[in-house]
C-alpha cells in the first residue's frame, strides 16, 4: 500500500566544466547559470493497471493455501500419532 501513496523528491546537480592547468579554482569561481540544476519532483500514481489489487489477491490466495497445508500436516501428524498408540 505504501507504493500507492504520493511521494515528494528533491534533486540538484552541478555540471563542472573545463579545467585550467595552473589555476584549479578558476572553474569554481566562474560558475555559469546553466551549471546549477535544482528541482522538485511530485509523484502520484493514478493508475497502474490493477497491479496492486491483483498482487493483493494473489497473496491472499497464497496465504489460504499455506493455511490449508498447515492444517493437512497437523491432521496427518495427529493421525500418525493415533496409529502408533493403537499398535
Amino acid at each position: 500500500m505504501r507504493e500507492q501513496l504520493p511521494s515528494v523528491g528533491f534533486y540538484s546537480s552541478y555540471y563542472y566544466y573545463g579545467s585550467h592547468p595552473t589555476e584549479y579554482d578558476y572553474t569554481i569561481t566562474h560558475i555559469n547559470k546553466k551549471s546549477w540544476n535544482v528541482g522538485l519532483a511530485l509523484k502520484y500514481n493514478i493508475f497502474e493497471g490493477f497491479k496492486h489489487s491483483s498482487h493483493e489477491q494473489r497473496l491472499k490466495l497464497e496465504l489460504h493455501r499455506l493455511k490449508q497445508e498447515l492444517e493437512d500436516a497437523r491432521h496427518n501428524y495427529a493421525y500418525d500419532q493415533n496409529q502408533k498408540r493403537q499398535e
